[in-house]
């Protein structure tokens, strides 16, 4: 996973308030980081049918996908 883009300027609660909304920032000490959008639709799509999946090809038992290995 690459780092989140950082803006070098210092910026303040007062900035950050005026920063468009379509675009996400986190402050975090003055520091404005870029961060990604959220997943579209399809990755949640996507792990549903791995775990179903999963889940059906282990059956009932002792092992569960949500056990840790």
């Amino acid at each position: 996973m690459a780092l989140a883009l950082r803006d070098p300027e210092y910026h303040t609660y007062g900035d950050y308030l005026r920063w468009p909304e379509d675009v996400h920032y986190e402050l975090i000490d003055g520091q404005a980081y870029l961060m990604a959008p959220p997943p579209t639709l399809d990755h949640p799509v996507c792990v549903g049918e791995i775990f179903r999946q999963l889940a059906n090809a282990l059956g009932p038992g002792p092992m569960s996908p949500l056990e840790p290995v």
